[in-house]
């Protein structure tokens, strides 16, 4: 936790991926932060099936910086469920304690050191793995956001 970066146990909804014939449980992402290394210029849409929300939390380390990087479509189009029993028996509704769009699937944490010659630790919190399977690399540029994140979390920027 002392990253700043929490996945929590619910499920990404977003009701806006109907409209492209997918499940409201598989979320397509067009929206990142225009700023950060991985996604500067990043305007591909990726699909992140079965996603947890990534969550910001504090205390920190000293020195980190967090950044969310990808966001779902804003409320009411997206939240995330945490009744998993009620998704569990088909239903999933916006209800208190959900949590309302946009919703952070992606953020990194960097700490930056004061010497220039140590090179500073970088971290990731992705809400799922699937993202990366070969069933969404056809339509989408997943594998490209990942190689990104990688080449990032290496610090090779030449890479991004």
């Amino acid at each position: 936790m002392k990253w700043g970066l929490k996945v929590n146990n619910d499920l990404v909804i977003d009701r806006l991926s109907t409209l492209e014939n997918n499940e409201a449980t598989i979320p397509i992402l067009t929206k990142y932060d225009p700023a950060h290394p991985i996604t500067k210029g990043f305007s591909a849409r990726t699909l992140f099936p079965l996603s947890s929300s990534v969550e910001v939390v504090t205390p920190l380390y000293s020195g980190v910086a967090v950044t969310p990087l990808a966001f779902t479509s804003e409320f009411p189009g997206s939240w995330a469920e945490r009744d998993l029993a009620g998704i569990a028996n088909g239903r999933a509704e916006f209800d208190k304690g959900d949590l309302k769009g946009p919703i952070t699937i992606v953020a990194v944490a960097e700490r930056i050191t004061d010497k220039a010659q140590e090179k500073d630790s970088r971290v990731a919190a992705i809400g799922n793995d699937t993202f990366t399977r070969n069933a969404y690399q056809g339509q989408t540029a997943n594998m490209n956001f990942l190689l990104n994140v990688v080449g990032w979390l290496s610090h090779g920027e030449g890479l991004v």
